[in-house]
């Protein structure tokens, strides 16, 4: 399936829904597809995101769990693109960074003491976790792999 025939897929079921769960739905997945579109991507990759829409099956919902259905399916994708291409949302690896760090910050800070070494553990490893986070965004922004994910 084309990315345009996806985004008018999806425009359509806009239009057909008034449900604000569904809706939520439809607009991030075509928000990413016209993110995607306005990406200069090699042939060789749209071809395989193209192959990707078709291995989704975008156009065979059942009525009554087409919410169900395109969120699973938009989740599938987003996870694919994650993996495969190293696309990223917004913010992504900083969110990864904090929880890694407030993780570790709590083991390495219990030998120091339970009140005081905890609470200086997790704001240490927050403030590291944060750091390389934002670092590791910064990075996948200049090299075009942030996918903004904002409805359009």
């Amino acid at each position: 399936m084309k990315i345009d025939t996806a985004i008018n897929l999806f425009e359509q079921l806009l239009s057909e829904t008034n449900n604000k769960g569904e809706r939520a739905i439809y607009a991030e997945f075509k928000a990413i597809l016209v993110e995607l579109k306005s990406k200069n991507l090699s042939e060789e990759k749209m071809q395989a995101i193209e192959t990707l829409l078709d291995s989704l099956q975008l156009n065979s919902p059942v009525n009554e769990e087409r919410k169900k259905y395109y969120k699973k399916k938009r989740n599938a994708f987003k996870s694919t693109l994650r993996s495969q291409f190293k696309f990223v949302t917004p913010g992504y690896y900083t969110a990864i960074g904090m929880s890694l760090g407030m993780s570790f910050g709590l083991a390495l800070g219990v030998p120091f003491g339970v009140p005081n070494g905890l609470v200086f553990g997790m704001m240490i490893g927050m403030s590291i976790g944060l750091s390389i986070g934002s670092y590791r965004d910064t990075q996948a922004k200049k090299e075009n792999r942030v996918l903004n994910t904002k409805r359009v």
